[in-house]
């Protein structure tokens, strides 16, 4: 792809950014500008029955994950977040996990809690996950390292360099900086 094929586009076709001629990736979102991609439409006018203000409408939790911001990037192995943004989140888990043992320590339903640790357990881990794959992206790594973790010992040293490694400046191949950040 060249970069003449992407001069003629003006806006992102997926979050509708203004776009330079010539990028091969989106400013805003991160995603990569194709030859075929088209300008979203514009918004149809708003016509009030009345003269008083509307409240907007609140947004549904679906809707909240198909935006591709907020809660749903948690879930999601595409972007790239820096050391502070993956440390944050590793803390966090690590937090909430050591709450639930403590719950679990003070109650005692074994059932009910055993099943509430392992659906914790597992959320925990898809969004550690998908921050490290995040993270590997941050200095233009494959997200399939993140394997290295399974093999004894190797998982120790990656986490130093997830933890210490410098982003790579500007746009790679994955987005630009904190284009997977939670914030952003």
């Amino acid at each position: 792809m060249t970069t003449t094929d992407l001069a003629p586009i003006s806006r992102c076709d997926r979050c509708g950014a203004e776009l330079e001629p010539g990028v091969r990736y989106c400013s805003n979102c991160g995603q990569e500008v194709t030859a075929e991609s088209t300008p979203p439409k514009p918004p149809a006018p708003t016509y009030w029955s009345d003269s008083a203000p509307q409240q907007p409408a609140m947004p549904t939790f679906s809707a909240t994950f198909d935006s591709g911001g907020g809660i749903g990037k948690l879930f999601s192995g595409s972007g790239r977040i820096g050391r502070l943004e993956y440390f944050l989140t590793i803390v966090a888990i690590w937090v909430a996990l050591a709450i639930l043992w403590a719950i679990s320590a003070v109650l005692d339903a074994p059932t009910l809690l055993l099943l509430l640790m392992l659906v914790v357990w597992v959320i925990t881990t898809v969004i550690a996950v998908c921050a490290g794959v995040k993270r590997l992206h941050d200095f233009d790594q494959s997200g399939w390292l993140y394997l290295l973790f399974l093999i004894p010992f190797a998982g120790f040293f990656l986490l130093f360099v997830l933890l210490l490694k410098d982003s790579s400046p500007g746009l790679n191949q994955y987005g630009y900086a904190d284009s997977g950040s939670v914030m952003g």
